[in-house]
């Protein structure tokens, strides 16, 4: 994994220069076999501490729906802040 890491980002390297330092990390995802439908165990992907927030949330909204049967919808739970204006 390291190894294609590194490969795939030479050419940007190139780009910048002379560079002090860098590193690579390459982290495994797993994903679940199965949707959770046949079962009920419903699963989701692996993390690491990389991970960004809204990859992390897309995954949740996935479960959600294949949990209901529909998408997640939260402008029912929108506040209006400046309704004292």
């Amino acid at each position: 994994m390291k190894q294609v890491a590194e490969s795939e980002l030479k050419a940007g390297l190139k780009l910048l220069g002379k560079v002090d330092a860098y590193f690579f990390d390459s982290y495994e995802i797993k994903h679940p076999k199965g949707d959770g439908a046949a079962d009920g165990c419903y699963i989701s992907k692996s993390y690491d501490a990389t991970s960004h927030f809204e990859i992390s949330t897309d995954d949740v909204m996935d479960m959600y729906q294949r949990i209901y049967g529909k998408p997640l919808d939260l402008s029912k739970t929108m506040v209006d802040l400046n309704q004292d204006e």
